[in-house]
């Protein structure tokens, strides 16, 4: 089924943007002037340092001048080695509201330590709940706010805040060095929340599609919130103004905060998306300027489109620690068009029995979607780094080096339990290239494959690899490999390296993970994505992975699990290429790209084009339209032939005649290309294959511009099933044939009850082959219009032309080009009043001197 994409988008925060009263409420704010320091000891009242190992007590922490503002004050840190910090009072907090906190920071004398915020969340005993950090400032040279938040309490536990100011060594410490803070504020704001019915946001019903809006932390009951609903360009969709339906914020006793009078409301809204799609709501307290939360979900509606099993497209997680349970998860995974899961199951000696129940009912959900598990031996668990002394990463390799009793128990629970359900394990995560020049790898490898059958036989074994790194000769106990590098390889380099990677015995599992949405335009991101499938489909790569698919950046899902914007179109290209062999592609009328796949007797054709294009052209009896998002329609016709429609995001066209498909593509002329010579037909042929799983009886015609004579006009013939035909024809140009690309078809009627009518396209180049006239146009200082004629003589025989130039309402002019050997002339007409000719077809005709040659070249002037 293809799902369509929603984002529920609450828009993020500007803290620097001026913010209606009610929207931003500062509830603490320290400038370390004279009201913080009333025993004028230099330290600001109810604030406290941090002591120990790495915070010396001999740092010089204090009130000082010379804060931001003339007059004002600040608070200094004298460094000399270690790091400081420095927390403000218990500040009243509720869990109804999110926080902004900032503070203006010099660090002009700094020199290697970094300055940042923090925001410690307590609870009613004081007890730490949450700790939130800002980005950490360098060595700068003037005084500069930075920012944390708004921050979205995660316990409703919530009653205090504490606002901490650091310094901290980066690279090196600073022996010496400066940092001073003042103005540090603390600012509680209404709280949006946006939730669906279920966790994985996934939906067969549109009606379904209902958000709840929850907002807290406010004061007035008489509140209402803006939705607005966008598609996936930014254009709205629908608006609405909904009133809360108030209510006592729950939590709002355990709030310490004395003015805690604080109001929560609620409102539904069913979105409403009548057809697959990308869609936004953005939700806006009304009458209020800014956002108040930077929180989004996404959902997906799923329209009908068929699964199927086997599949070569899969997802590689690296980590077992996910936003969605595993039932939920093999949800999603159900429905994201894929026939692979890599999935870690390096769980240790002691793992729990409860998760290793769950990874047996999740492996069987898997297979009910015909899904193969991959086990992944990737990141070793804590006994087995502590075993080994651990500090950093620890590869693959470096942990199966060591002894078996080190690491056989730690995977023996996990293998045991799921060898009845998992033959393929990866050893090592996709990027963990431990094993390349690994001494005895196919040693290692064979006792590796050994020590996992002792659990189940038939157990295949893989490895992860670099695209950069030459693989091993073939032969190997290795199944496959997982090849992948940074950054992914792009849709021009996959066929050489998929090429060179071919070894016999040995699938080639290939990593293209999506570009990052931090760099590219989401429009990039995805025509990337999809031409990367498409690409290693073509080229014949075993299976097709993204690396963790849940990220920000460069995920399929969003952090929380919900579908990201990548997701649909991931999961459109993987459903319909699945269970394909590539067929190829055809020439359109239009001269759209395309790649044509083939499953049973129904091609598939992905199509695109750069510029928006209509194809109008027959290619089936039940053909369909797909988007990437998934919506689906039947194309307009033209007669007997279907319109497709064609821009730079690529569609797919479904229910395509393989019969038909193969006809165009074995149409073939002799030679593609017509000279023009005087008075002389051109006498040339094409054949013809019957691609039809019966004998045809056909009536053939070629057709060219209306201008050319074809003799014969048309063909009829009977063809046996396979039976190739060769039919001569001869072409008369006229004297003006422009020289260049001509469009030519070849229509085709099947006889029969109900013909079968279709047209195969092809394009003549007429001119001289090696022989080439141009011309180029510009507007002069003197207004003239320039016209450089370049004639190209890729030959070695010399050749002589005389050359005419025909304007509208002008006299002719005239050149010669005498005796031109290998290479290129260039000359030049110049016309007056060259403005007024600007956008007319000019003429160029170039005769042979002595011979029946003729070129004709027609083109616009421009400035």
């Amino acid at each position: 089924m293809i799902q369509a994409f929603l984002t529920l988008l609450i828009l993020a925060v500007d803290p620097a943007a001026p913010m209606a009263e009610g929207d931003r409420q500062e509830v603490f704010h320290c400038a370390f002037d004279q009201p913080w320091d009333t025993n004028y000891d230099g330290w600001p009242d109810g604030w406290s340092r941090r002591r120990g190992k790495g915070y010396p007590e001999y740092l010089s922490i204090k009130i000082a001048g010379d804060g931001q503002a003339e007059g004002s004050r600040c608070l200094e840190v004298r460094l000399d080695g270690g790091a400081a910090a420095v927390y403000s009072p218990a500040i009243s907090a509720s869990p109804l509201c999110n926080y902004l906190a900032e503070v203006a920071i010099d660090t002009s004398g700094l020199a290697h330590d970094e300055a940042y915020l923090s925001l410690t969340l307590l609870d009613a005993n004081r007890r730490k709940l949450e700790t939130y950090q800002s980005e950490k400032a360098g060595p700068a040279e003037e005084w500069r706010t930075i920012q944390l938040g708004p921050v979205e309490p995660k316990s409703g536990k919530v009653c205090y805040a504490v606002v901490g100011l650091h310094v901290e060594p980066g690279r090196q410490a600073d022996l010496e060095g400066l940092a001073r803070f003042t103005d540090v504020a603390l600012a509680r704001m209404p709280r949006i929340r946006l939730s669906m019915a279920n966790a994985h946001h996934l939906f067969t019903e549109p009606g379904a599609m209902e958000v709840l809006c929850t907002v807290s932390g406010i004061s007035s009951a008489d509140q209402s919130v803006d939705l607005v609903l966008e598609d996936g360009l930014g254009e709205t969709v629908a608006e609405v103004t909904r009133k809360l339906e108030m209510s006592a914020a729950v939590g709002q006793q355990a709030s310490a905060a004395p003015d805690a009078a604080l109001l929560a409301g609620t409102t539904r809204w069913r979105i409403p998306a009548a057809r697959p799609g990308l869609y936004r709501v953005r939700a806006e307290l009304a009458g209020r300027r800014g956002a108040v939360d930077c929180r989004d979900l996404t959902a997906a509606l799923l329209a009908p489109l068929p699964e199927r099993e086997g599949g070569r497209f899969g997802w590689s997680f690296s980590s077992g620690d996910l936003p969605l349970s595993l039932g939920d998860l093999a949800k999603v995974l159900g429905q994201a068009g894929i026939g692979w899961v890599k999935y870690p199951m390096w769980l240790g000696a002691d793992a729990d029995e409860k998760e290793l129940q769950e990874l047996a009912r999740f492996g069987e959900r898997l297979d009910a979607h015909g899904i193969r598990l991959v086990g992944v031996l990737g990141e070793p668990p804590p006994e087995i780094r502590a075993a080994l002394n651990a500090a950093g990463p620890l590869p693959a390799a470096a942990a199966f080096s060591a002894p078996d009793e080190v690491w056989y128990p730690s995977i023996e629970p996990a293998l045991a339990r799921m060898a009845s359900q998992v033959r393929w394990w990866q050893i090592g995560t996709d990027a963990d290239t431990g094993f390349v020049n690994y001494p005895g790898l196919h040693q290692k490898a064979a006792m590796l494959k050994a020590r996992l059958e002792q659990a189940g036989f038939g157990v295949n074994i893989g490895l992860g690899w670099g695209w950069l790194n030459e693989l091993p000769p073939g032969g190997a106990p290795w199944r496959f490999v997982a090849l992948s590098c940074q950054p992914p390889l792009t849709a021009e380099e996959l066929p050489g390296y998929l090429q060179a990677a071919e070894r016999p015995g040995v699938q080639r599992w290939v990593a293209i993970d999506p570009l990052a949405k931090s760099e590219y335009s989401l429009k990039t991101r995805i025509l990337d994505l999809v031409e990367r499938m498409v690409t290693a489909k073509i080229h014949g790569a075993e299976a097709i992975f993204i690396s963790d698919p849940i990220g920000e950046q460069t995920g399929l899902l969003r952090e929380d699990g919900a579908p990201g914007e990548l997701f649909l179109p991931w999961r459109t290209t993987a459903l319909v290429l699945s269970s394909t062999e590539y067929l190829g592609e055809i020439r359109l009328p239009g001269g759209s790209q395309n790649r044509i796949f083939l499953r049973g007797d129904e091609a598939i054709m992905v199509l695109w084009n750069n510029v928006p294009t209509r194809e109008a052209l027959y290619l089936g009896k039940e053909v369909r339209q797909v988007d990437l998002w998934g919506a689906q329609t039947v194309p307009r016709r033209q007669g007997d032939w279907q319109v497709i429609e064609a821009d730079r995001f690529p569609v797919f066209v479904t229910g395509l005649d393989p019969s038909i498909v193969r006809w165009r593509q074995e149409f073939a002329f002799d030679e593609p290309e017509i000279p023009i010579i005087f008075g002389k037909e051109y006498s040339g042929g094409y054949t013809i294959r019957n691609t039809f799983d019966r004998p045809v009886s056909v009536k053939a015609r070629l057709a060219g511009p209306e201008v050319w004579r074809v003799s014969p006009p048309e063909v009829s013939l009977r063809l046996e099933k396979d039976e190739e035909h060769h039919q001569p024809f001869r072409i008369r140009l006229p004297e003006d044939t422009t020289i260049g690309d001509h469009d030519v078809r070849l229509d085709v009627e099947i006889q029969g009850d109900e013909p079968l009518r279709f047209s195969s396209f092809r394009q003549m180049y007429v001119g001289l082959g090696h022989i080439r006239l141009e011309a180029r146009t510009r507007l002069n200082e003197r207004g003239e219009l320039e016209i450089e004629q370049q004639l190209t003589n890729d030959t070695d025989e010399p050749i002589s032309f005389r050359c005419y130039l025909y304007v509208p309402d002008r006299r002719r002019r005239q050149l010669d080009v005498i005796e031109l050997g290998h290479g290129r002339d260039a000359q030049c007409f110049r016309l007056p009043d060259g403005r007024g000719l600007i956008g007319q077809t000019l003429w160029l005709q170039a005769e042979e001197i002595g011979g029946n040659r003729l070129l004709n070249y027609r083109f616009q002037a421009r400035p």
